[in-house]
């Protein structure tokens, strides 16, 4: 058990100075602690981690595509035929969309959805938003790639990009 003193004293600091204060409770506080009640019911799940949200500029239909956010806003699928894009924010998306739909995206951290996976595999940006394994690089035409990370499964992968590496 607890009891408040019947007064505190602080000092507040601001940019004008320091002014001591003495507060007085207008009742006495008893703060007790008693045994602790049975846990309750987990809440709804939130959000994914770090999820960002952004028009889709054309048409994003595969959950796991990687795609970047361009100058006027929106994400399009990454093209490693076009040297501008390595540049720009990358990531992969979290749900799908039709031009100018609000999608869900991340730039690290876990995308569940994905097919056919190779579990210990690296994976790099391939083209039209594509991930491929590292024994599909160099990727034709491609002005730079990208280390994107590693699946959990075959269906859920970890984004932990690497820094862009121009070819």
């Amino acid at each position: 058990m607890a009891v408040l003193p019947a007064e505190i004293n602080v000092v507040v600091s601001n940019e004008l100075g320091d002014v001591a204060v003495t507060l007085i409770p207008l009742t006495n506080v008893t703060i007790s602690a008693g045994s602790q009640g049975l846990p309750g019911p987990p809440g709804p799940s939130g959000p994914p981690a770090a999820a960002l949200t952004a028009p889709a500029g054309v048409d994003i239909t595969n959950v796991g595509t990687v795609v970047v956010l361009t100058t006027d806003g929106t994400l399009i699928p990454a093209d490693p035929t076009n040297a501008a894009h390595a540049v720009l924010l990358l990531g992969m998306n979290l749900s799908t969309g039709s031009t100018d739909e609000t999608i869900q995206y991340i730039t690290v951290g876990e995308i569940a959805g994905m097919t056919d996976l190779s579990v210990g595999e690296l994976y790099f940006v391939g083209l039209a938003g594509s991930v491929v394994l590292q024994s599909d690089l160099p990727v034709i035409g491609a002005t730079w790639t990208r280390a994107l990370g590693n699946p959990q499964s075959s269906t859920s992968f970890i984004l932990d990009k690497q820094t862009p590496v121009m070819l």
